[in-house]
């Protein structure tokens, strides 16, 4: 079985592949846990994204707030 979870969180390897029902079911959840206002769905989703999943780069991330 494939380990999903990184030892620890490099943020400058690239981003991984994700299928659609993948990012399905994190957009579900964090519909689900969406306590905490926007700050909290964005800390939430920095450590989902970024960190634990590496589904988009910290780069990116930031860019997307920034514009």
């Amino acid at each position: 079985m494939k380990n999903t979870k990184p030892d620890s969180f490099d943020t400058s390897l690239p981003p991984q592949p994700v299928s659609f029902m993948a990012a399905l079911r994190f957009w579900a959840k964090l519909g689900f846990v969406s306590f905490g206002g926007p700050a909290g769905q964005i800390a939430v989703m920095h450590q989902e994204l970024v960190e634990r999943r590496r589904w988009i780069s910290e780069r990116r991330f930031l860019d997307s707030y920034m514009h």
